[in-house]
């Protein structure tokens, strides 16, 4: 993974079941094969190997889809991010405090302006795709927050880093810069 991300207690307990299950299929595999190697039959401990296997495919479906983990809906941006400066509006134009959508090439993109200072993020949250634009800014300065209006992960202001799940990727941010009262962004490059 290389990454350390922030689950909910009843996920990682359905993720630790899972993984043991996996391991445990993987032996009992492995360990057929090494009967079958030695001329005996390996067939109970490749049904036991299949019986474990399906348990952990089943932990594995609830992870996913009825605890929604690891999707990942803002893996598009690195391609559909604009790589040159693309304008977002006027800086006047923007309210103080309250997220907007404004689109940026072919996507959506969320900005925040507190006082002088404006934040470009990825607009879709990564777990289900749901508008930031339409979430809730917590918290001040450095432990600012855009919570998520479907699901409520929470989302840093200053690097787009996971908070609070269930998602479990980063929101990609944007370069800004403000010429002559226009703000304008692209895509940053990956950290």
């Amino acid at each position: 993974m290389g990454r350390l991300v922030h689950l909910d207690p009843d996920q990682q307990r359905v993720g630790l079941v899972h993984a043991a299950t996996n391991v445990v299929a993987v032996s009992c595999y492995a360990g057929a094969l090494a009967q079958r190697a030695k001329g005996r039959s390996g067939r109970l401990l490749s049904l036991a190997g299949l019986a474990i296997s399906s348990v952990g495919a089943t932990l594995g479906g609830h992870l996913a889809y009825h605890q929604a983990l690891g999707a990942n809906h803002a893996d598009r941006v690195g391609d559909l991010g604009p790589a040159d400066w693309r304008p977002l509006g006027r800086v006047a134009d923007l309210p103080d405090g309250t997220p907007v959508r404004r689109d940026a090439g072919e996507m959506s993109v969320f900005v925040l302006r507190r006082g002088t200072h404006v934040t470009v993020l990825a607009d879709r949250c990564p777990h289900l795709s749901a508008p930031l634009s339409d979430g809730q800014v917590v918290g001040t300065d450095g432990d600012a927050c855009v919570v998520c209006p479907w699901h409520g992960s929470e989302f840093r202001l200053d690097d787009g880093a996971v908070v609070h799940g269930p998602a479990t990727a980063a929101l990609p941010r944007f370069e800004v810069r403000v010429r002559d009262g226009q703000v304008q962004a692209r895509l940053g490059s990956p950290d």
